[in-house]
């Protein structure tokens, strides 16, 4: 169910996202999951590096954007029925 109204996101917002993960993807050869589980299983330094910097993102993003002010929204979310 497309829950974005419900969270407070704007399509600009979600598309704004999209773009920069498409980038990220770009610039680092490949998807967090191609390097997370193939590259790492054969020891490719860069898919190593790219894991830890996906990694250390993802933490830098979480914290500066706390995400403690939507996860009771979420839960309200779950229950939502648009029918």
């Amino acid at each position: 169910a497309w829950v974005g109204p419900i969270l407070g996101l704007s399509a600009l917002r979600i598309g704004l996202a999209g773009i920069l993960v498409g980038a990220g993807t770009a610039m680092s050869n490949g998807c967090t999951s191609g390097h997370g589980i193939l590259g790492n299983a054969r020891f490719s330094i860069r898919s190593m590096v790219s894991t830890i910097i996906f990694m250390v993102s993802g933490i830098a993003t979480a914290t500066l954007f706390s995400t403690a002010s939507w996860r009771a929204t979420i839960s309200s979310a779950d229950k939502f029925q648009p029918w």
